[in-house]
């Protein structure tokens, strides 16, 4: 046998799906860190305005100054934009790589971590 050359005798390799980074997208999010809020739908708003009872007017048929017309209040979760941190990894899109297990380095494909290969030209 002979030391093997894509690992170079070490047995392990980068991960191809990490890129030997240990981390990859978040699944859930799809690496940017966000997803729609989970109490509003990602819709923004919730219930009828407290204030107009969800008309968009006051008394007086003006717009209603605490929704600005909607007849809706803003989710308090996400301050009214729809969206929140994703909660399968925080908000900074990245997870562990699942097939490295953030570890960085697979077995070499080509030795089975072995890190000696079959010597072709000595058969």
């Amino acid at each position: 046998t002979v030391e093997c050359g894509r690992c170079d005798g070490s047995g392990r390799e980068d991960c191809v799906n990490c890129y030997g980074e240990g981390e990859e997208d978040c699944e859930q999010c799809g690496g940017d860190g966000e997803e729609d809020c989970e109490e509003c739908g990602g819709a923004g708003t919730v219930d009828d305005c407290s204030t107009c009872d969800g008309e968009g007017n006051d008394s007086e048929g003006n717009s209603c100054s605490d929704c600005n017309g909607s007849g809706r209040e803003d989710c308090r979760n996400c301050d009214g934009n729809g969206k929140q941190n994703c909660r399968n990894c925080d908000g900074n899109g990245k997870q562990t790589c699942g097939r490295c297990d953030g570890d960085r380095t697979v077995e070499c494909y080509d030795c089975d971590g072995d890190g000696r290969v079959n010597c072709y030209e000595c058969n």
